[in-house]
């Protein structure tokens, strides 16, 4: 597996001048190996981002990371402050959450580079304002993405929502929190009323995801369209009117998509 990594991530950074480079999946601390792959990596982008549901954390992996030569960056998974409002992601393990916080307050004590996932479902919808109000009292400052459940789900936002998504837009400039843009709720707001997007997408044009076999696939968020592959070079026929073209609000599923990205294509 550590052979695969390099080899992948080699095979990159020849081809690509990366920035910042995102670990991200089931659990990124799951893989025995990724420190040295972190390790490996660190020499050659600016930033390492390592996504996490914190629950494999503990200060000696936090000590290590920071140690590493190269700009750490953690986004830890939290929905919530609270068992209930977290618990699309803890369900009823307080021992988890109860970690998760701990580890929150190690990254602010090591003085780690870090931000806040945040997911909007179901469970903290109605609490988003208390919860923002909390962590801004609790962790003034704190940097936080919040976008809602991607796709069809049944946790997902509603219509009905759209109400506690403009409290988070009419009441932007007194949090003491570092969030997305305003525009960037109003856009949610109104994408929850309409049921699609309204603003374009760009980010076919300008994002590549990268999975382990080395397929490069043009869409962040749904991973359908493969462009090329970075091992053999084989290149992947595209439409290139519907995934390039100037219109993008006709496009299934991207009319239906909004998440953390869509800030960049706003």
């Amino acid at each position: 597996m550590m052979l695969r990594a390099k080899k992948c991530l080699g095979q990159l950074f020849e081809k690509y001048d990366v920035g910042i480079l995102t670990f991200s999946g089931a659990e990124t601390f799951l893989f025995p190996e990724i420190v040295d792959v972190i390790r490996f990596a660190v020499y050659y982008v600016d930033q390492v981002q390592l996504i996490t549901n914190g629950t494999l954390l503990d200060r000696e992996m936090i000590n290590t990371l920071k140690e590493l030569e190269g700009n750490i960056h953690i986004s830890l998974s939290l929905d919530g402050d609270t068992q209930e409002t977290n618990y699309a992601r803890t369900f009823d393990d307080t021992i988890s959450f109860q970690h998760i916080k701990k580890v929150l307050q190690m990254l602010i004590d090591n003085g780690m580079k870090f931000d806040i996932l945040m997911v909007l479902s179901q469970f903290n919808i109605e609490s988003i304002m208390e919860i923002l109000e909390r962590l801004e009292h609790t962790y003034p400052g704190l940097a936080l993405q919040i976008w809602p459940v991607f796709g069809s789900n049944s946790i997902g936002l509603s219509s009905d929502d759209a109400k506690y998504i403009d409290k988070i837009y009419t009441e932007y400039h007194s949090l003491n929190l570092k969030l997305q843009p305003r525009e960037y709720f109003r856009a949610m707001r109104d994408y929850l009323i309409s049921g699609r997007r309204i603003h374009n997408c760009y980010l076919a044009k300008y994002c590549y995801y990268l999975n382990d076999v080395g397929d490069i696939k043009i869409c962040p968020c749904n991973g359908i369209i493969k462009k090329e592959n970075l091992f053999t070079g084989i290149t992947y026929p595209l439409n290139e009117n519907m995934y390039f073209g100037k219109d993008t609000l006709t496009r299934i599923p991207c009319n239906a998509c909004f998440i953390n990205w869509d800030v960049i294509c706003l």
